[in-house]
């Protein structure tokens, strides 16, 4: 996971970078391994990204441009079928690659198709892109159909920003106190506040699936999402349960094997459950050495440990186990109701 930030200051003579650092700053524990600020528009928008490496790790800096400087993108997540798209944007002849980073497809790819890029990325993502080829720069934010990458988009004193968690925008001072009353019912009714709202007036989740354009030069008082089909859609229907099972073999070993694209090691949290094990039973059968397993649960009372010491012992993985005592678990509420 990798944490993205950045700030659309609508006054062209405004400075974007402090805010964005701080945002930055806030999202430190998203992206141990790098860092990179870039500023447009004079200094009045700013894109900011905290890396995790996995993919290209020498090659794969954020913020990434295009080969003159006029795309520029942050982004957090993994395209599972970045190579089919690299391979169909070189042979245009058109698009010239100089890395082998997942990110850079996101760049070439905009170029040769805009907003229709979406409909063809295989993948778990949030991202932002900053078109400055035309009259005006354009912002573009996008997520996942699934939303499994986070994405927040909010304004503060005509100022927009974006980042990866909403608690970086809290500890920068951008939500303020007006909440949402609609929020309470229904994070009561769902137990979770469902896109695009949160529990701020002036804040908004990216819904999955889709995405939205910020036009510093005319910003919005609301943003509007709009929502993309993917071209990927489920094979045959499967009619009878030998063809259910085959379904659901070749689905998990595809869906597993696609996530296992990595120039680093890769773990597994590994419960005993069927799921977990499964999923990690793939991965050690697609692997050349099987991945670290790691387990978490409470040592005393039910032996939450002791189905995944099973599993990885009949499965041949390592396992790592993180025991956690009552006092532990306590002591961490304050900080996990803050996130």
């Amino acid at each position: 996971m990798c944490g993205i930030a950045g700030v659309i200051q609508p006054d062209p003579r405004g400075d974007a970078s402090g805010l964005s650092r701080r945002l930055m700053d806030a999202l430190a524990h998203r992206g141990p391994d790098g860092e990179g600020l870039h500023l447009a528009r004079g200094r009045s928008i700013a894109l900011g990204h905290k890396r995790l490496s996995i993919v290209d790790v020498e090659g794969g800096a954020q913020p990434m441009a295009n080969e003159d400087g006029r795309v520029w993108v942050v982004f957090n997540g993994e395209l599972y079928n970045h190579a089919d798209l690299r391979r169909e944007l070189e042979r245009s002849g058109e698009h010239e690659f100089r890395t082998r980073s997942d990110t850079e497809v996101l760049l070439h790819g905009w170029e040769a198709w805009g907003a229709g890029l979406l409909e063809r990325l295989n993948g778990i993502y949030a991202f932002a892109l900053l078109d400055s080829r035309g009259l005006a720069p354009t912002l573009c934010l996008a997520r996942d159909p699934v939303g499994v990458k986070p994405l927040f988009v909010g304004r503060a004193d005509g100022v927009w920003w974006f980042a990866s968690e909403l608690s970086a925008a809290r500890s920068c001072g951008l939500l303020g106190s007006t909440l949402r009353p609609d929020a309470f019912a229904e994070y009561l009714l769902y137990r979770f506040v469902p896109s695009p709202g949160t529990f701020h007036e002036n804040a908004w989740k990216v819904p999955p699936g889709n995405y939205c354009i910020l036009n510093p030069d005319s910003l919005p008082t609301h943003p509007e999402f709009k929502r993309f089909r993917t071209r990927f859609s489920a094979g045959r229907q499967p009619t009878n349960r030998k063809d259910w099972e085959e379904a659901l073999r070749s689905g998990l070993a595809g869906a597993v094997d696609r996530q296992l694209m990595s120039d680093v090691p890769v773990g597994t949290l590994l419960s005993g459950g069927v799921d977990s094990t499964a999923i990690t039973q793939r991965m050690a059968f697609s692997l050349p050495t099987p991945p670290s397993a790691f387990a978490v649960g409470f040592p005393s009372g039910a032996d939450e440990l002791g189905a995944a010491r099973k599993a990885s012992s009949a499965i041949g993985v390592p396992l790592t186990e993180v025991a956690i005592t009552e006092a532990d678990y306590l002591a961490e509420w304050p900080r996990q109701v803050a996130a």
